[in-house]
């Protein structure tokens, strides 16, 4: 329900959320009833402008109409490089400093055939490289070490550990700063150093002109 001194707007648009729920959810009430149900909804989620509501304080906003996501969003082009879970556990291994395959299929726990695929379809993305090694008597095999690119997912591993070691615990290991000790926070910051923002402070925008995509190592 709205809070007491909300605007009219606010106030007119629980309305209509609360009359389309109630009589979508009764499939006997009387036809008219559903019209008008519909009817509120639509005109003030569907068809007023955008901007018109608050938007809750935990989305992203948008400076403009966009495209259907799948044509401009990154996240959906991340998800393409790193979509299966094992993926993820590879790239975790490697910024624990493993290197080879033996070792990536024992860490990760999935079979051997699983840890290739991944290795080779990180190394494909660009964010694994090779380097062939060979000890005596044994035929030539391959390390695997990050990239620039796999460097830069970093910032991506990291919020994982912190959310999991809050949300999913107990925690039995932390992150700190090698130097001083000290538990380390993740912070999203834009580039004139105003710190601390959340989601709510974020808008999607056109990307600047002459932006590119960073070649992969």
């Amino acid at each position: 329900m709205p809070k007491a001194g909300a605007c009219p707007e606010t106030v007119q648009a629980t309305v209509a959320v609360l009359a389309f729920r109630r009589f979508e959810a009764e499939p006997g009430a009387p036809w008219l009833d559903r019209f008008w149900a519909r009817a509120l909804f639509a005109n003030y989620y569907l068809i007023k402008p955008a901007g018109m509501f608050p938007m809750p304080e935990y989305a992203l906003t948008m400076s403009e109409a966009a495209a259907p996501r799948a044509e401009w969003c990154p996240i959906s082009r991340s998800l393409d490089a790193v979509s299966q879970r094992s993926a993820f556990l590879v790239l975790r291994e490697a910024f624990y400093g493993t290197t080879r395959f033996d070792d990536f299929a024992t860490r990760v726990g999935v079979s051997e055939q699983i840890v290739a695929a991944r290795l080779k379809s990180l190394v494909a993305e660009g964010l694994l490289g090779r380097r062939p090694y060979k000890e005596p008597g044994r035929r030539t095999r391959h390390e695997y070490h990050l990239t620039e690119s796999g460097r830069e997912f970093y910032p991506v591993i990291a919020p994982m550990f912190l959310w999991g070691s809050r949300w999913r615990g107990p925690a039995v290991a932390q992150l700190q700063h090698r130097d001083c000790g000290t538990p380390v926070r993740i912070v999203l910051e834009c580039e004139r150093d105003h710190g601390d923002l959340t989601v709510g402070d974020v808008e999607v925008s056109p990307a600047k002109q002459g932006s590119s995509t960073a070649p992969r190592s």
